[in-house]
């Protein structure tokens, strides 16, 4: 994943068993700007968009959310 990115940007992910995975991105305030996976995932490699056509430039963590734990990341949309 490119960082920064532009509109819009792939975020790949593994998953080593089948669980229920969230994934969500938020912005510096701690607000939840979308939901990309919210569900059921098999296990093995994913990846999902996280489109940013309509947010401002600024920092943002997407968070990944399992029965593993969590992990989080920032990333920085430049416009």
């Amino acid at each position: 994943m490119p960082n920064p990115f532009r509109d819009g940007t792939l975020l790949r992910y593994h998953v080593a068993w089948d669980e229920h995975v969230t994934i969500r991105v938020s912005n510096a305030m701690g607000e939840t700007v979308a939901t990309l996976v919210d569900g059921p995932v098999a296990a093995g490699e994913h990846s999902v968009r996280f489109d940013a056509a309509g947010l401002p430039s600024g920092r943002y963590f997407v968070v990944l959310v399992s029965s593993s734990g969590m992990d989080q990341m920032g990333v920085v949309l430049a416009k």
